[in-house]
């Protein structure tokens, strides 16, 4: 089944402009009414998601990182144009977006939009191992002048010969772009979660 974007709100019925307050008053109203001990009767699997829901979203932090990530997921099913740089050839624009359930993202020639035609190259995100900021660890890459904070990198030794080197608009969607896919990528994998946190100890972005 295709995932959907923003279900934590949608499972309390708010719109991710709510409020803290707004937030709490609907968690305590579901709740209410669906908790076991009030209502033996309950979906026991509804009120715990109602409570994971209120888990990511009370907590301002926690609420940043998962508003972020569903922003980045909605931006990947819409289609991003991007650059995609490679030593042995010139800089080309391609459009990058992904699969209903994130597994995999798509590189194209931009005509084609996000409908899969020929050519197009497929990134399966299980054999993302790291995720670097312009040329962070790689000396083969070198970002163009005065843009390697409009860079990044996607690296997995079995993602093929080549490791993809994409540039953004802008240093600003660079950023929210790098972020909400490593958070995207931590969901699934405590091993990239550990890489990460390996970078960031030695001081790359």
């Amino acid at each position: 089944a295709d995932e959907d974007i923003n279900t934590q709100y949608k499972i309390l019925k708010v719109t991710p402009a709510a409020t803290s307050a707004m937030i709490k008053k609907a968690y305590r109203a579901t709740a209410r009414n669906l908790h076991p001990d009030k209502n033996p009767n309950t979906d026991r699997k509804l009120f715990a998601n109602i409570a994971r829901a209120y888990d990511i979203l009370k907590d301002t932090e926690t609420r940043a990182r998962y508003d972020l990530c569903e922003r980045v997921k909605q931006i990947l099913r819409q289609g991003i144009i991007v650059r995609l740089h490679d030593k042995y050839d010139y800089p080309k624009l391609k459009i990058l977006f992904t699969d209903s359930r994130f597994l995999n993202l798509y590189l194209q020639d931009v005509q084609f939009g996000t409908v899969l035609a020929e050519g197009y190259k497929t990134v399966e995100m299980r054999y993302v191992t790291h995720i670097y900021a312009g040329s962070d660890g790689f000396e083969g890459f070198f970002c163009p002048p005065g843009r390697a904070d409009m860079c990044l990198t996607i690296h997995g030794a079995r993602l093929g010969s080549r490791d993809i080197h994409l540039e953004l608009e802008s240093a600003e969607a660079r950023d929210e772009f790098l972020d909400g896919i490593r958070i995207l990528r931590c969901e699934c994998s405590e091993l990239f979660k550990q890489r990460l946190a390996e970078m960031k100890s030695n001081g790359m972005r």
